[in-house]
């Protein structure tokens, strides 16, 4: 069998002596056996070591080419004149804006009559509010119609009763190009004065 047996097996000869990167100088330790670490006051000596030489270029990118500076070291910025060219889907948003057409004072009659057709071809969303004046003390009934062509109408909503001194709000649960409102007294010869308000945003 080999032997590996140490000859010399007393703890104080048995050292090792450990190198860094010069091979022919042992780390430095001092009589206490505390490494000895270089002073970091001590003057590093650089290659090239003016201002001008020691210089960083930046790149974006595309690394074939630095960032563009002109003489005095200022930052080219791209012309935002320039054309960019886009691809894929582009979602613009925009912010709504809200809009009104209103009649006051219109009085009420026997017969269903219908104030103008609004065109919604533009519209997000709308509805329509309508207050029965108190002093006649008579109701009014109010329906709401909706047409694609401003020709043909069919009724969205069905004749509701609004008693005097209330309101109601009229919101159409399809959609067609055109809506109108049509008011008439709820019992003939009492008539009524009512207040239509149509609000939308677009």
């Amino acid at each position: 069998m080999p032997n590996f047996h140490i000859f010399n097996v007393e703890a104080s000869n048995l050292r090792t002596q450990i190198y860094g990167s010069e091979a022919s100088t042992a780390l430095k330790t001092d009589t206490g056996g505390m490494l000895q670490i270089r002073s970091i006051s001590d003057i590093v000596s650089v290659n090239n070591d003016t201002p001008a030489n020691l210089k960083t270029q930046i790149y974006g990118s595309d690394v074939t080419s630095a960032m563009k500076t002109d003489a005095d070291g200022a930052l080219y910025i791209r012309n935002i004149s320039d054309t960019i060219n886009v691809s894929g889907t582009v979602t613009a948003t925009t912010s709504q804006s809200f809009n009104e057409s209103n009649n006051s004072d219109v009085p009420t009659g026997d017969a269903f009559t219908a104030l103008t057709a609004q065109d919604l071809a533009q519209v997000e969303q709308y509805s329509f509010a309508v207050y029965n004046q108190i002093a006649s003390g008579n109701s009014c009934d109010i329906k709401v119609e909706i047409s694609p062509n401003n020709t043909d109408w069919f009724t969205d909503i069905s004749s509701r009763t609004i008693t005097a001194g209330s309101m109601d709000v009229f919101v159409p649960s399809r959609w067609l190009r055109y809506a109108r409102l049509s008011y008439k007294s709820t019992s003939s010869g009492l008539a009524t004065t009512i207040d239509v308000y149509f609000q939308y945003q677009n």
